[in-house]
């Protein structure tokens, strides 16, 4: 069930500027041609504005994410669907990569004029470098310590390399 807010125009632009300063923005044409950027984007992303405007977004993209299975099935669902989402791989100006959770949707004016896709999107560089040292020192942990998992019965569920050398035991 779709429900509609309907709000002045008043209410409309307050709603913009809203979403304007609290999240990264940028227009693209349907061929992924970059249209325009907010200066959210631009911060997170390192550009100026003139220098990413006119160029397709796969400057911002590796090449190795650009022959990926998830980059064609992003493209794929904007064009049947018209909208696609998820936790996306982006670099910096400076080459850095940082990731980002973005929504992408097509936009068809009824006035006939040229469709765009509108992405809204913010940072998640952090909370993914977070998990990946949590990774590594989960990793490091079942490196150093001996580990078992019992079920509630006292039956092994799995064991760790080291549990397996250390006691002499096989799996």
């Amino acid at each position: 069930m779709h429900t509609h807010i309907r709000t002045s125009k008043v209410g409309r632009k307050a709603l913009l500027q809203a979403l304007d300063l609290s999240l990264a923005i940028m227009e693209l044409s349907l061929e992924g041609v970059i249209l325009s950027a907010n200066a959210n984007y631009l911060s997170m992303s390192g550009y100026r504005l003139q220098e990413l405007v006119g160029n397709n977004h796969k400057c911002l993209c590796s090449g190795e994410y650009l022959l990926s299975k998830e980059y064609a099935e992003c493209w794929d669902k904007l064009r049947s669907l018209g909208s696609s989402s998820g936790l996306f791989p982006r670099h910096r100006k400076d080459g850095t990569e940082f990731w980002i959770v973005a929504a992408y949707h097509a936009v068809f004016p009824e006035s006939g004029a040229q469709g765009r896709i509108v992405k809204f999107c913010f940072e998640m560089t952090e909370r993914m470098q977070a998990t990946s040292e949590k990774i590594d020192l989960l990793e490091a942990i079942d490196r150093s310590l001996i580990l078992a998992e019992y079920s509630p019965e006292g039956e092994f569920l799995s064991v760790n390399e080291n549990f397996i050398t250390s006691l002499g035991f096989s799996l």
